[in-house]
């Protein structure tokens, strides 16, 4: 569901649509994942979803007991494929290379 109710026994939520924004105009769904959290991504192209790498997914995951980048993996997911990216925090010190604008 949309609601945190069984956050400390783990949980999988699938409403925020997580991906990896790559440069201005590309993005790959991806998945997060903490000890105690999985967020699956939307695996359709008609959802461009919450980009990983913003403060606004951060916020969005909060009550699900997520404090810290550090605390999250990332793996994006292209055709049959996947790319782990490993934690978030470090990713997001890259975000430079990834997004030009970053």
């Amino acid at each position: 569901g949309d609601r945190p109710a069984f956050a400390a026994a783990g949980c999988i939520i699938g409403h925020l649509h997580p991906s990896l924004a790559l440069d201005g105009r590309t993005s790959a769904p991806a998945f997060l994942a903490s000890n105690s959290l999985l967020v699956v991504p939307a695996l359709t192209p008609y959802s461009s979803g919450l980009n990983v790498l913003s403060d606004a997914c951060l916020h969005a995951l909060r009550p699900y007991g997520i404090r810290s980048r550090r605390e999250l993996r990332v793996v994006a997911a292209a055709g049959d494929l996947l790319y782990p990216f490993g934690a978030l925090s470090e990713l997001r010190k890259m975000r430079k290379w990834l997004r030009p604008d970053g």
